[in-house]
């Protein structure tokens, strides 16, 4: 039962890595440097807006496409300054 469930989770994973879209903060077209250089300092903040990115990507509210993505930070980042 257990090698049947991992032999499914493996299948599932194969195919979520076919589709080409992220499944990771890693696997986006901008990183921590890219949001920090937007003018967010360094500190936990850069691995949330990073995971924000991660979530609307995996949502297809925004393509992973780093001018796309590097747009979305400076909005963000101009809403903040607010």
């Amino acid at each position: 039962q257990r090698a049947e469930a991992a032999t499914r989770a493996l299948e599932l994973l194969d195919a979520v890595r076919a589709t080409g879209e992220p499944v990771g903060v890693g696997q986006l077209a901008i990183d921590g440097n890219d949001v920090m250089a937007c003018g967010l300092a360094q500190g936990p903040q850069v691995g949330a807006v990073l995971r924000e990115l991660l979530d609307q990507v995996m949502e297809g509210s925004v393509p992973n496409r780093r001018d796309d993505l590097l747009a979305l930070v400076r909005a963000q980042g101009k809403e903040m300054r607010r």
